[in-house]
């Protein structure tokens, strides 16, 4: 039995497939096990001892794309062009709730095995490097 599964991991593209169908179907199997939510914040994001309304957040990168209208070439503009963006991607972040379903020991480890031998195996198959299963 290992000598075929040694077999087979030495095909780079068997490898690759095998790896990916085991990753899609841990991360499905994950996927479909997790509820997000979303509420609404009307008071705004929470930095430190600060209170940003959830529109003030988008005055940086308004600024920044009127300072990179005006001059294109600004290399300050594109920064603060990026952390205006930032600014409004981690209050999106920051704003929605995760929470696992109630799920048995056993299905967490094996969606947890599938996604971990489906990652080694997918990157085995993309790096070139032959996984074997020693005796």
């Amino acid at each position: 039995m290992i000598d075929f599964i040694n077999s087979i991991l030495k095909d780079r593209r068997a490898t690759f497939v095998i790896g990916m169908v085991m990753l899609i179907g841990g991360l499905w199997l994950f996927v479909q096990n997790v509820y997000v939510s979303s509420p609404w914040h009307p008071a705004g994001i929470n930095i430190g001892p600060f209170t940003f309304r959830s529109g003030v957040l988008v005055l940086p990168l308004l600024a920044a794309l009127v300072w990179m209208f005006f001059k294109p070439k600004s290399k300050a503009a594109k920064v603060f062009a990026c952390i205006g963006l930032a600014l409004i991607v981690v209050y999106v972040v920051m704003s929605v709730n995760i929470k696992l379903s109630r799920v048995p020991i056993l299905e967490w480890i094996g969606i947890l095995l599938l996604i971990v031998i489906g990652g080694l195996f997918t990157w085995a198959g993309v790096s070139g490097k032959q996984l074997r299963i020693k005796k």
